[in-house]
């Protein structure tokens, strides 16, 4: 019973107007008003349960007691056609859903936090292009440029040290491309500062460590 100027509501372009935005999130939110409420989130094996909008309260229908009266008193959208046959959602408290192939999934959404299309779903998602970013960050040739096969090591200490060395400097390499354009940042800031000089390590046998101590060590003592 949704109405037909609901039925599908593009996103906007991502060089859209502040008032194009705010239409889209209007019709957004009227849209809303008819959906299904998910009281149980979607589970490891694929199910959630659903309620329908009238006892939601987003809304009233004729095939739910009390619920038009309701829904005049706080000027909510009224659902007036109840089909010969209604489905289980309109006679039972909830109904459940099970997701088992991807394409359901897509067109479900039964795994989103918010709905569609809010601001709060708008935000959430708008995050990844940052996410991206940092990997792209991550990655480069120009930046931290790690690759899969970049570095081989044998357990899982060597792989989490590298992990967290990698991801402090991809982080500074961030903050201080922020600062270069933005100047927002203190440039007293160590973090800030020109890079010095590049630092790394090296694995050692026993004979290259002596080794490496007699040349270093004596030249000092001499």
């Amino acid at each position: 019973q949704t109405p037909a100027h609901l039925g599908v509501i593009k996103e906007p372009s991502k060089h859209a107007s502040a008032q194009e935005w705010d239409s889209f999130h209007s019709l957004i939110d009227e849209r809303q008003a008819y959906a299904c409420q998910r009281t149980v989130p979607l589970g490891s094996d694929g199910t959630s349960r659903w309620r329908c909008p009238a006892l939601n309260g987003t809304v009233g229908c004729a095939a739910r007691a009390g619920s038009t009266t309701a829904a005049r008193e706080l000027d909510l959208p009224i659902i007036t056609g109840a089909p010969e046959h209604m489905p289980k959602v309109c006679t039972q408290d909830s109904v459940g859903l099970r997701v088992t192939t991807d394409k359901q999934a897509v067109i479900l959404k039964t795994h989103q936090k918010f709905y569609w299309g809010t601001r709060k779903q708008v935000a959430l998602a708008g995050r990844r292009t940052f996410v991206e970013g940092w990997f792209g960050t991550f990655k480069g040739d120009s930046s931290a440029n790690k690759n899969r096969g970049s570095s081989l090591y044998t357990g899982i200490v060597h792989a989490s040290l590298e992990a967290a060395v990698f991801a402090a400097v991809t982080n500074i390499i961030n903050l201080r491309a922020w600062h270069r354009e933005t100047r927002l940042g203190d440039p007293n800031h160590p973090l800030l500062a020109d890079a010095g000089s590049g630092f790394g390590f090296l694995f050692l046998t026993k004979e290259q460590y002596e080794e490496f101590v007699e040349e270093h060590l004596g030249a000092s003592a001499a």
